[in-house]
C-alpha cells in the first residue's frame, strides 16, 4: 500500500437512523475514536486473520 496513515481518527454514532438501529442513545456532542493504521488494507488486499482467531 502506497499510502500510510499515521493515525486514523473516526467518529462513532455519526448519525441518528445508527444510534436507533443499535438501541443507543443519540449523543449530545461527536462520539470521537482512533484507530490504528495497521486497521487499514489496500484496495483488493487480504484480510490477514492472527493465527488462532476464528472470528473477527
Amino acid at each position: 500500500m502506497k499510502f500510510k496513515p499515521s493515525k486514523i481518527i473516526a467518529l462513532g454514532l455519526n448519525y441518528i437512523d445508527h444510534a436507533k438501529e443499535l438501541n443507543m442513545k443519540i449523543p449530545d456532542e461527536p462520539i470521537i475514536f482512533l484507530k490504528p493504521p495497521s486497521a487499514v488494507i489496500g484496495h483488493l488486499e487480504k484480510i490477514i486473520y492472527p493465527e488462532g482467531v476464528k472470528e473477527l
